[in-house]
Parts: C-alpha cells; sequence; structure tokens
C-alpha cells in the first residue's frame, strides 16, 4: 500500500520532531516559529540515522497533487530519512500547497530484493503520482529512467547518478540535481594530489561498476596532479572486514587512503582504521563524510556539493529552519531533498498546478530556476545540477560532535549525463 504522509498534531509533533523523524505538513511552520529548540551550528552529535517518519493513511481527493517519495532502507535508510526531511521541509514553508493546489507525499521505500525500486516506483505512478522524487540508490537509476520516460512521469533525481550507467539514454522526464560522483571524485583527485601528506595513496572500494568509475575518475586527477597509486582494492561483500586491506596500505607504506565508501561499511572503516592506530597517520579522502555515519575517530576530507558550514543568506536560512525542527543539522541529502521539492514547487507554480500535460511539466521543470541552501539550482535532463560549486571538506570528530571544515572551493568538470563532454 502506498502510505501518505500525515499531520501529527500537538505534543506528538513535538515528540516526533525531537526524534528527527520527517514531517510533511504546514503545522511544520509554527514550530519552526517557535523556536523549539537552540540547535549548535557547524556541529552534529547524532550518531545514528534518524528514525523513519510514521506515515498515516489517508485519502487524496482528485484536486491533490500528488508527490511521490521513491527511497530505500538498508544501508541507505539514513540519506532516505534525509532527503524525506528535506521534501517534508519544503512543503511546509509553501503550507503544503502549490498553483492554488494542495501538496500530498506518497511514499515508498524499496527493499535490497532484486527489481523492488522498479515496482515501488510502479505503485506510484499508479497510485497517481504526478511527479516522482528518487530513487534513494543511483545504481537504481536506469530502470527507474525507462518506466518514467514510457509513463512520461517527471523524475527529479536527487542523488548523485554514475555517468556510465545515466550516459545510457537520456530522457527529457529525467532531472538531476545532484552532481555525478564522477564530477566529485575528479576535482577531489587534483587537490589531494597537490597536498604534501598525500602522495603515496591507496584506493578502496566496493567492487561495483559505478564506485569503479568513480575510482578510475579520482585516479586519473590524482596522478596528473603530482600522485602516486601505491594500491586499488575493491571489496565485495557488503559488510566487510577491512583489516586485510589495511594491512596492504600499511605494508606498501602509503601516507593516503581513499575510501570510496558510505554508511555502515564506512563506519566500520573508521572504527577499524582506527582499532590499527592509522587513522592519525594516515590522511583519509573519500565521500559519504555528512550523509550516514560519520566518522567516529578519523578526520576525513571530501568533495561536496554541499556542506552546512556554507555562509550564504540561503543556507542560513535552510539550516535554521532544518536545525530547529529536526534538532540536528542538516545533511548534503536534506539539501538535495529540500531542492528536488522546491524545484517541483516552482514548476507547478508556473504552470499554475497543471499537471495533466507531462511533456510540458516536465518542460517546465527544466527552465526553473532559484537560489537553494547548496547555490543556483536548475534540473537538467543532460547535465546534473551545479558542477561548478563543488567544496572540500574535512570532518573531525570532537567532543561536541563532528565539525565541517571548508578547505576549499572547487571547479566540477561538467560532465554532459548523455555522453557529451562539455566545459565547466
Amino acid at each position: 500500500m502506498t502510505a501518505t504522509l500525515g499531520c501529527p498534531t500537538g505534543e506528538k509533533m513535538r515528540r516526533r520532531a525531537m526524534r528527527g523523524a520527517a514531517l510533511g505538513c504546514a503545522a511544520a511552520i509554527a514550530l519552526i516559529a517557535a523556536g523549539l529548540a537552540s540547535p549548535t551550528l557547524f556541529a552534529q552529535s547524532l550518531t545514528e540515522p534518524p528514525p523513519a517518519a510514521e506515515p498515516r493513511l489517508r485519502l487524496v481527493s482528485e484536486d491533490t497533487i500528488r508527490l511521490g517519495l521513491l527511497l530505500a532502507g538498508g544501508r541507505h535508510a539514513a540519506a532516505s530519512e534525509d532527503i524525506a526531511a528535506g521534501v517534508s521541509l519544503a512543503i511546509a514553508e509553501a503550507n503544503e500547497r502549490a498553483g492554488g493546489r494542495k501538496i500530498a507525499v506518497l511514499r515508498e521505500d524499496a527493499s535490497r530484493q532484486a527489481g523492488d525500486t522498479l515496482e515501488k516506483a510502479k505503485r506510484l505512478i499508479a497510485a497517481g503520482a504526478d511527479i516522482l522524487i528518487g530513487p534513494a540508490r543511483p545504481a537504481d537509476v536506469p530502470a527507474i529512467r525507462d518506466l518514467v520516460d514510457s509513463e512520461r512521469v517527471p523524475l527529479v533525481v536527487p542523488v548523485p547518478g554514475a555517468r556510465a550507467l545515466a550516459a545510457l539514454k537520456c530522457s527529457p522526464f529525467v532531472l538531476h540535481l545532484t552532481p555525478a560522483e564522477e564530477q566529485i571524485a575528479e576535482p577531489l583527485g587534483s587537490w589531494a594530489g597537490t597536498r604534501k601528506n598525500a602522495k603515496r595513496i591507496y584506493l578502496l572500494a566496493p567492487d561495483e561498476s559505478p564506485a569503479r568509475e568513480t575510482v578510475a575518475a579520482f585516479k586519473k586527477s590524482f596522478v596528473a596532479a603530482g600522485g602516486e597509486i601505491v594500491g586499488e582494492e575493491y571489496v565485495s561483500a557488503p559488510n566487510p572486514d577491512f583489516a586485510p586491506y589495511l594491512a596492504k596500505l600499511r605494508l606498501m607504506d602509503a601516507d593516503s587512503v581513499y575510501a570510496l565508501f558510505q554508511g555502515e561499511p564506512a563506519g566500520l572503516f573508521a572504527r577499524q582504521i582506527d582499532a590499527m592506530g592509522l587513522a592519525k597517520r594516515v590522511a583519509i579522502f573519500g565521500p559519504g563524510l555528512i550523509a550516514g555515519l560519520n566518522p567516529e575517530k578519523a578526520a576525513v576530507t571530501g568533495a561536496f556539493d554541499y556542506t552546512p558550514s556554507l555562509d550564504t543568506p540561503e543556507n542560513r536560512r535552510f539550516r535554521e529552519a532544518f536545525s530547529r525542527l529536526f534538532v540536528r543539522l542538516p545533511t548534503e541529502h536534506a539539501a538535495r531533498g529540500y531542492d528536488a521539492a522546491r524545484a517541483a514547487i516552482e514548476a507547478l507554480e508556473v504552470s499554475e498546478g497543471r499537471t495533466g500535460d507531462r511533456d510540458a511539466l516536465a518542460a517546465t521543470l527544466a527552465r526553473v530556476w532559484f537560489m537553494g541552501p547548496r547555490g543556483p539550482i536548475r534540473a537538467d535532463p543532460r547535465r546534473p545540477s551545479m558542477p561548478e560549486r563543488l567544496y572540500i571538506v574535512r570532518a573531525e570528530e570532537g567532543s561536541n560532535g563532528t565539525t565541517y571544515e571548508v578547505l576549499d572551493r572547487v571547479n566540477g568538470n561538467g560532465v554532459d549525463l548523455c555522453g557529451v563532454t562539455k566545459s565547466g
């Protein structure tokens, strides 16, 4: 059954907000205005993924715009909840309306079973979703692309899509809001290759095609910047033992490691590299510093399209609203979910709430432009949003939680997802 996020009130809403659940209701504005909490900005003490929202089923009228939220569980659960939280905040700020019509969020979470994401997407479309936001797993983009293209339902993708997957076929109904993994890895490699503490690097990643493509982009730019690759390993198990690989890292006299892991594997990697006494001796580079499990006793540096410490009017407002509502700092996934919902709302406002002509709605989405917490946002069926705005961020665990320090700003490589490379 497709779930519609209901709107809790009173003490129940306060308790749920304190637990960090994702709410989708206009009443959240009152909670923000009331100043529920006094968040500590630039630091995050949450060490476990937020609990899933508690959806309530309700009837959706025919005049209601249906926004389908396609997420996932497992190691993508934390990122999914953050995307949902960002979406709910954007809808709350719009008073749950766009183009003069009410907005209802229909959410489906895919399991790890093969093909389940596609089935959940079909259920959302069958339930009348006018626009989809998702999926939570980049590897699911190609299958969902074919479905939304044939059904002519706009899909806004809030996660990085690997070029090797997305470049198979492009569709005017699939709009990307996040830089591809290669766009993030390539400038990070160039930046890391110029560091004095990262001349001999060891590469470690999941044994997956998108991860190999990402490592290749990092490796190419790292070597071009003067660095040396001393080892390259791919891990096949979903919950691997990193000890043998870290032993190789030590034997090869590496001074740095590029570890391409997120979620629980990233947390396990952080614990094991600390247990082997390498956390303070080896410079660590990789993604997922903010989403999922934060580094526990190891400082990690990565490239991002968002960090909560960005000092812009749009991000300060977003960070304050999100922190008061969810009692934690927003992650990059929360900012992406927020921007995805904002893009949908802006397009619906321009189209005056008309969703019957899906071709026109998709074209309107591709023309929408606004300033979000990550910077200028424009959904694009060919290129990811904002390749020119990437930040080198160092995340480190301290006594007051995890701190995020912006070390530098770099340019992306302007990858065209339809297979044509353009300048950034």
